[in-house]
């Protein structure tokens, strides 16, 4: 077999974001959503599998390619490992969704519970961003959970009392009131949009790593999984405990948890390293 031609790192790139674009142009988002939403799963697989069937060919090439430019494996290890079956994550990932999307939750009806787990079901699969989703879920009458209801009843109390006292007119007060509803719905959908998209693919991941080991692709006490997080103030005291913290690639941490979110909006994610590359760090 010939040695493939030199490539570069950006040659490489460029024509592997061409043909991942490839896979987003032949699914039908909308249909696939559809089939969700009615309950199809197994059509809805069959669309993923199709679509990766249509640009594998071509991605085998690619990587057979890039990996005989650039691993230091050389051409030939570095193709034993692209050639390997490979993972289902995009089916664990949009299975954790549908299933469990919606779990924590509060104050929600068994209906907006399917509401929510159809449109998150659907982010995942075809690539909604959060911005979409949060979108999609003020439009479905996404309601105040018990904390936020109760801010906005105070706040109500407070624009009656002005009311009562002259300082505010009627109609003035009544726009505030729904400005504020408005803003507390959207904060609401946010926090549910990133949690619960963040939740499944991170399963997603998480099943990928777990899959490796039982295949033997990876060695279990070669790799280590870390925790991550964003280092800024919006990262909570839970998390920053948890900062570079290292476990068995299929274990879990110190808190119990096996991958993040670990509360609401969570931006923390988590990666594997080799364990020789985590001593060389130290």
């Amino acid at each position: 077999m010939a040695t493939p031609a030199a490539m570069t790192g950006t040659e490489f790139r460029d024509q592997l974001a061409r043909l991942l674009g490839r896979f987003r142009d032949v699914v039908d988002v909308d249909l696939l959503a559809a089939l969700i939403r009615d309950g199809r799963r197994t059509d809805a697989f069959t669309i993923l599998r199709d679509a990766w069937k249509s640009i594998n060919p071509g991605l085998e090439e690619l990587l057979r390619q890039g990996i005989g430019s650039q691993t230091r494996l050389g051409y030939r290890g570095g193709w034993r490992v692209v050639t390997r079956r490979p993972y289902t994550v995009p089916t664990a990932a949009i299975t954790h969704a549908w299933n469990q999307a919606a779990r924590r939750v509060t104050a929600m009806s068994s209906a907006g519970r399917l509401v929510i787990r159809h449109l998150v079901t659907s982010a995942v699969a075809g690539g909604t961003g959060n911005e979409k989703l949060r979108a999609e879920l003020v439009r479905a009458g996404l309601g105040l959970d018990a904390p936020r209801a109760r801010s906005l009843t105070l706040y109500a109390h407070e624009l009656l009392e002005r009311v009562q006292e002259g300082d505010l007119e009627n109609a003035a007060a009544r726009r505030m009131l729904i400005r504020r509803s408005g803003r507390m719905t959207r904060s609401r959908a946010w926090t549910i949009a990133r949690t619960e998209t963040a939740d499944a693919q991170g399963y997603g991941r998480q099943k990928a790593w777990d899959e490796a080991i039982t295949r033997k692709v990876i060695k279990r006490d070669e790799w280590r999984k870390v925790w991550l997080i964003r280092d800024d103030e919006r990262t909570t005291d839970t998390c920053r405990r948890l900062s570079k913290e290292t476990t068995t690639v299929d274990g879990a941490f110190s808190d119990g948890y096996r991958r993040p979110p670990r509360h609401p909006r969570c931006r923390c994610v988590c990666t594997i390293r080799r364990v020789r590359a985590l001593q060389k760090a130290e």
